[in-house]
């Protein structure tokens, strides 16, 4: 295909048909029309919809970054508003207050867990490109009632993880992001785990690429931590995670208020 002198030129090149750029508006979570609207130079995108771009078509990476940085100049490294802890609704607070109040002790851990890590996928990986929201817990010894490890309690995410991976518990010790998390205190963040001069201890799983821990708190104490997996690098994330540290936080403390 000939490229187009600027990135809207080659974007309607590649839409040129209806079903294209159904195809594409589907991938980027807008309407056709509004990448008609680009190609019209009637609208711009966001720059997450143009950082999206490079990753949705690489064999046009070059051309499409050299054309994007014509118009907004070092796109990778712009972090919007994404650094602000984001604003949890007060309706969702409601229903965990309601779910409190009204589910069975026995099942409240699970139910409320479930409903916060819901709400948070969705704010924080709205666009579905990979995030895994693991509650670990700490886990004391029989013997000397020592905490030694911590626990993977619940684990839900979005491809390629699993939607719901409760059964997969794992342990995890002081070696781990999570383990230095508790055993400091404080959130950790990696944002790039490809990069081996972090300093933090790490272990990478299978299509991990950034990682943030919190602490959560019960009485004062460390009860165990909130960990957040993406694929995607700090530089290469779209409005989820790894581009908005204070995202997992925030939901760090609905878990100390309510877990």
């Amino acid at each position: 295909m000939e490229v187009g002198h600027n990135w809207r030129e080659l974007l309607a090149d590649i839409t040129s048909t209806p079903r294209e750029r159904q195809r594409l508006a589907h991938e980027l979570g807008v309407s056709p029309i509004t990448i008609t609207r680009w190609i019209d130079r009637q609208a711009d995108p966001r720059p997450q919809n143009l950082r999206h771009l490079l990753e949705i078509f690489p064999e046009y990476r070059d051309f499409l970054l050299e054309s994007i940085e014509e118009e907004i100049p070092n796109i990778a490294d712009i972090e919007t508003a994404d650094n602000v802890a984001i604003d949890i609704p007060p309706a969702f607070y409601a229903r965990v207050f309601n779910a409190c109040t009204t589910v069975l002790e026995s099942l409240r851990f699970w139910s409320i867990c479930n409903l916060i890590i819901q709400e948070a996928i969705g704010q924080l990986d709205p666009d579905r490109l990979g995030l895994l929201i693991t509650v670990l817990r700490c886990f004391a010894s029989t013997r000397s009632k020592m905490i030694h490890s911590l626990r993977e309690t619940i684990a839900q995410g979005t491809h390629p993880w699993s939607n719901n991976m409760d059964q997969k518990s794992m342990y995890l010790g002081a070696e781990s992001l999570a383990g230095y998390c508790v055993s400091t205190g404080m959130p950790q963040q990696i944002q790039n785990l490809q990069d081996e001069s972090s300093p933090l201890p790490a272990h990478q799983t299978d299509h991990e690429l950034s990682a943030a821990a919190h602490p959560i708190m019960f009485s004062g104490r460390i009860a165990g931590c909130v960990l957040g997996r993406r694929t995607l690098t700090s530089s290469h994330g779209r409005g989820a995670m790894s581009r908005r540290p204070a995202g997992i936080a925030s939901y760090q403390q609905v878990w100390t208020a309510y877990v």
